[in-house]
């Protein structure tokens, strides 16, 4: 396995330029790969819809200040993945994802650094209280990496999302501002 630095590895609020990689990775990715982390692959018509929306998340953004709840993983210096949100509400919780395109850097610890760094943002520069995982039984990694930081779960549930392929059973974490010392001293951020 490649050795890497954790200090090669950032997260920063989206930018317009790291759009495209979102984009790619949701409407370019194989319906076989979508499916197997338990996403429909888009319907004729999405991939429009979705710019459109993003153009007007960013155009918001520039308007009002306001940040957008997703970030981009980057890995020296270049973006390999984003940690978004759903279920945002304000000054309370959000639900945090990771989806990482760059399939050459998956398995080399990047995601177990970066979900720290997005858990502190999202918890400190965005003013939420908690994080919340809600992790498919069926993603081996991203349970891994949960086990790996020592979360605890907090509970199993079923989801059925619209972009989901089918109802899906969901291991459920739970993080707040009181877990981030431990979290850094785990991946040797501190």
């Amino acid at each position: 396995m490649k050795q890497i630095s954790k200090q090669d590895i950032q997260v920063q609020e989206i930018k317009r330029e790291d759009f495209i990689h979102l984009h790619r990775y949701f409407f370019e990715s194989p319906a076989e790969y979508l499916n197997s982390i338990g996403l429909k692959f888009p319907m004729p018509g999405e991939a429009e819809k979705f710019q459109k929306k993003w153009e007007q998340l960013f155009s918001d953004r520039d308007k009002s200040g306001l940040p957008i709840p997703v970030l981009t993983v980057l890995y020296k210096d270049r973006p390999m993945g984003f940690h978004p949100s759903t279920h945002q509400i304000p000054g309370e919780s959000l639900i945090m994802h990771a989806h990482f395109f760059n399939s050459e850097l998956r398995g080399m610890g990047i995601g177990t650094v970066s979900y720290v760094l997005a858990i502190e943002k999202f918890l400190t520069f965005y003013g939420y209280k908690e994080v919340i995982f809600k992790t498919p039984k069926q993603n081996a990694a991203p349970i891994k990496i949960k086990e790996k930081l020592g979360l605890v779960a907090s509970g199993e549930e079923v989801i059925d999302w619209p972009a989901l392929v089918r109802p899906l059973q969901v291991t459920v974490f739970r993080v707040n501002l009181s877990d981030i010392a431990i979290l850094k001293s785990r991946v040797g951020l501190v």
